[in-house]
């Protein structure tokens, strides 16, 4: 029997009590039956099935639960768990529960692997079906090596519409939250003990630029995330590498994707232009940019 060198999971958390988050960014109440049937939602119509899709299967996804999740939606997660063998449903009581459940889980189901690969993901995000593959082409048997996947897409939906995708912008964000970590197993401590944009400190680094790999859903119930000021619309994605249904997805139209371009375009000149510009020249572009909005 040959061993593998590495084993990589996936890591998700989903409803678990977090005492200081209370609110989305828009103070509606987090882990109410609105909240979580929302969630629920975008869990079953972007984030599984673009997990479903992975090219390369070869991960164990661990996705954890408060343990006040109701029976309802209990047997929603055992026949995802029945479905795709992949998906591991942990149920943990509140937030400080959570890193030494997933440090513990991670130990007792290693077989002698000397690595382990963790990588982040959402509950509401989506990711293209090369992402695991991107991720174990770069083990080379480092420790403590960060991953930082930074270009993707954001995809914005209109929850009014029964085709809810109606934008979508191409991204690129630096320690976000699709990160990985590769490590040695004797000193495991995962991609989740730190919050992803405080990697950024890490002395081992490998970035994988070029090729779009997530997509970060924006919705009315983000915690933080908005639409990314400098993001440029497009109207290519290739919708199947990312699991989503052509049947959700219809985008704005002509004159309002040039509209959202062109204020993309004046801001990004304002941005590059700024430190040396002259004040009255800085005035014209922000009235410009007023007017586009």
């Amino acid at each position: 029997m040959i061993l593998q060198v590495f084993k990589h999971y996936i890591i998700t958390r989903f409803n678990v009590r977090v005492d200081e988050w209370k609110h989305t960014k828009n103070n509606e109440s987090v882990l109410t039956e609105d909240w979580l049937s929302h969630r629920f939602h975008l869990f079953q119509t972007y984030c599984l099935p673009s997990l479903i899709n992975q090219e390369n299967q070869k991960f164990t996804w661990l996705v954890f639960f408060d343990t006040s999740t109701d029976e309802e939606y209990r047997k929603t997660i055992s026949a995802t768990s029945e479905r795709f063998g992949n998906f591991k449903p942990i149920f943990i009581n509140g937030y400080n529960e959570f890193l030494p459940t997933l440090i513990e889980y991670i130990s007792n189901d290693l077989e002698g692997e000397e690595y382990v690969i963790t990588s982040r993901v959402d509950n509401d995000d989506c990711i293209h079906r090369d992402f695991v593959n991107e991720i174990q082409n770069k083990f080379d048997r480092q420790e403590n090596c960060v991953i930082d996947i930074i270009d993707g897409y954001q995809i914005i939906l209109n929850e009014n519409q029964s085709r809810q995708i109606v934008e979508i912008r191409r991204a690129r964000g630096y320690f976000n939250p699709f990160i990985s970590l590769i490590e040695k197993t004797p000193d495991l401590i995962t991609v989740m003990s730190q919050e992803h944009l405080n990697w950024r400190d890490t002395a081992h680094l490998i970035t994988i630029g070029k090729k779009r790999l997530w997509g970060e859903i924006i919705h009315h119930k983000n915690k933080l995330n908005s639409i990314r000021p400098l993001a440029r619309p497009t109207k290519k994605i290739d919708s199947s590498a990312f699991a989503l249904s052509k049947n959700n997805i219809e985008l704005n139209g002509t004159l309002k994707y040039l509209k959202n371009l062109t204020h993309v375009e004046y801001l990004r000149a304002y941005y590059l232009l700024r430190r040396n510009t002259p004040s009255g020249l800085k005035k014209t572009i922000r009235t410009l940019l007023k007017n586009h909005e």
